[in-house]
């Protein structure tokens, strides 16, 4: 547009109050020109957003998800569930989520039993938020679904006397719907935290998980129902005291775990209670145990050692010492009694083997000969002891390693077993000479997991060099994942490092751990002791 003041435009030119007023009125005709688009920008935006309106209504019409199937929409809808733990009270997580899209998905998700089918339960934050009713007409929803549920009561339940409406409705609920409960973790601090379910039955129970007092835990009806399968059962005090006294159908179990939560070198069960439990379960698949020193102090005279128990259809054995460690003619004494032809996985605790360099699973080559995988703590280890072992189970595919200190306690007569000689053992250097000696541990080996893996100068390149040789030597068909999860933050590898080993097919992961010091408790929430 040509204006008569051009050559002032853009300048630091300043008019005088005669060329101000002809500007002003200069202008008048060009601000009613704007208002004038603005308008019809108005009604054409707003014809627009009609048109479009109308558009989309008739799209939504025809959108994909209207079509699908029930069946395949209640697939979506169950594959939104949390598979690590059950359903939470909380509108930010599947199921309830669901429920707040639309009419028809409520209206689906509502009349889906599946959806609801799991609950978890921790009562603080239900009587704290009064959310008694929304349970019960949770659990209404499940129609005849088996129901897995997971209660984490607190440490005052029959003391509630404000809430103590609150604590009957909530049973009574439960109750109602335990001909259907199919899983059940059960945690209460106190000991008349169970008092309230002591007597109830549920037909249809295949897992239960309990962290209570024992004495209560040996009133529990639950525990006598033929269905039960899985078991796993938390206490502080030593097992032996309490697992005759367990009302357990031990026939019909297939997997059972006792955690005896106590780093003390007592607790745990003894070995021949440990070797009595085994004999009860013919079908047992999964044991895990912890296992007391008691035979390094006292070993029973050779008249007295044990028969042999068969387990022949055992395919895990975790015997678990957690930050304490198992005398190795304990480990070996329990190991040499059982045969178990179908053993796939076998963990071992943490041995303190500083006196001997001797391997301690005997036999397990013969007895055990499918062996896939070992979990192994280097921990006090003497290094031929861990070659002796690992020689001994010819089938491994998957081996994890904990390299928490990998030289305490062994003695000047050995050698620590460290995880950098264990790298040396699965992929000799280069210039050895010696076929024999060139030959790599566990040819069969596909997996290797590194756990508290220590900070150590150079240690990335080696890991590399690793996997390199490896590689060289098994070909690049066999070994597919090395997981390294180290003790203190450490830097990620390079992503084109790993590009190329990814396309030789060999997938490696490094993490670093999380740690929560110093934070300060968390207010109850929907989630309040659900593991992460």
């Amino acid at each position: 547009m040509d204006s008569p003041f051009a050559q002032h435009l853009h300048t630091n030119y300043a008019p005088s109050d005669l060329e101000v007023k002809a500007i002003r009125s200069h202008l008048i005709p060009h601000s009613q020109e704007v208002l004038r688009l603005e308008a019809l920008i108005s009604e054409l935006s707003a014809q627009r957003n009609k048109t479009m309106d109308y558009i989309d209504a008739h799209k939504a019409l025809i959108s994909p998800v209207r079509r699908l199937p029930p069946d395949i929409l209640q697939e979506i809808f169950l594959a939104c569930l949390p598979t690590h733990r059950n359903c939470v009270l909380s509108a930010n997580e599947a199921p309830l989520i669901l429920s707040r899209i639309c009419s028809a998905w409520r209206t689906f998700a509502l009349s889906t039993p599946a959806l609801w089918a799991s609950l978890h339960l921790p009562l603080e934050y239900i009587f704290e938020w009064s959310l008694t009713n929304p349970v019960t007409e949770w659990l209404a929803r499940t129609g005849r679904h088996p129901l897995s549920l997971s209660i984490l009561g607190p440490r005052d339940l029959e003391r509630r006397d404000s809430e103590g409406d609150q604590v009957d409705v909530l049973l009574d609920a439960l109750v109602r719907c335990a001909d259907r409960w199919s899983t059940l973790d059960l945690s209460f601090d106190s000991y008349e935290g169970l008092l309230r379910l002591s007597d109830v039955c549920a037909p249809a129970l295949h897992t239960i998980k309990t962290k209570c007092d024992p004495l209560e835990l040996a009133q529990l009806k639950l525990l006598t129902t033929p269905s039960l399968r899985v078991v796993t059962i938390c206490l502080w005090q030593n097992f032996d005291r309490y697992v005759h006294a367990l009302p357990l159908r031990w026939e019909h179990l297939t997997s059972i775990s006792f955690d005896s939560m106590g780093l003390h070198q007592m607790q745990g069960l003894s070995l021949h209670v440990a070797l009595d439990v085994l004999k009860r379960c013919p079908r047992l698949e999964h044991f895990e145990t912890d296992v007391n020193n008691e035979f390094e102090f006292a070993p029973p005279s050779p008249l007295a050692v044990q028969p042999h128990v068969v387990l022949p259809a055992l395919q895990t054995l975790i015997i678990s010492r957690k930050s304490s460690s198992m005398g190795p003619m304990t480990l070996e004494f329990l190991i040499g009694r059982l045969i178990m032809p179908r053993l796939r996985h076998l963990q071992l605790p943490r041995t303190n083997q500083a006196q001997f360099a001797q391997p301690f699973l005997g036999d397990l080559s013969t007895t055990s000969p499918l062996i896939e995988e070992l979990d192994i703590d280097l921990t006090g280890l003497a290094y031929e002891s861990l070659l002796q072992n690992i020689r001994m189970l010819p089938s491994l595919r998957k081996l994890v390693v904990l390299d928490s200190d990998a030289i305490q306690n062994v003695g000047p007569k050995y050698i620590a077993a460290t995880v950098h000689l264990l790298l040396e053992s699965l992929a000799p250097p280069s210039d050895v000479e010696s076929t024999a000696a060139a030959t790599p541990l566990c040819p069969q080996l596909c997996e290797l997991w590194i756990r508290e893996c220590r900070d150590l100068p150079g240690w990335e390149a080696e890991l590399l060099d690793f996997a390199q040789r490896r590689l060289h030597s098994c070909g690049d068909t066999s070994f597919k994942h090395l997981d390294i999860e180290y003790k203190m933050f450490m830097p990620p590898i390079a992503p084109d490092v790993l590009a190329a080993f990814s396309a030789r097919g060999l997938s490696i992961s490094s993490s670093c751990p999380t740690h929560t010091w110093g934070c300060s408790p968390q207010p109850d929430t929907p989630w309040t002791g659900v593991d992460p």
